[in-house]
């Protein structure tokens, strides 16, 4: 019983390990139109994406979006590529 107790600290310890080292890009003003999987096939084509997530404001006036990457480099990238479309 320890032992297991003791293996799944360990995976956690090693999940929240891996996050830490995740980068995050805001992107806000997102259209109502966008949804998470082109928000993704948008950012794929410059760099690997971990993860998107799309949230509202709370006066639910505007949209705005995290883009997780697993690299700096690949953030970068997103950012180098779309800043024209800031």
């Amino acid at each position: 019983m320890e032992r297991e107790v003791r293996e799944r600290l360990e995976r956690k310890h090693k999940d929240d390990v891996r996050y830490s080292k995740e980068f995050s890009v805001f992107v806000g003003n997102l259209p109502s139109e966008l949804d998470q999987y082109g928000l993704r096939g948008i950012s794929k084509k410059a760099s690997n994406v971990c993860d998107v997530q799309i949230s509202m404001t709370r006066t639910r006036k505007s949209r705005f979006a995290f883009i997780r990457f697993h690299k700096e480099e690949d953030a970068v990238r997103v950012l180098n590529c779309y800043m024209v479309l800031l």
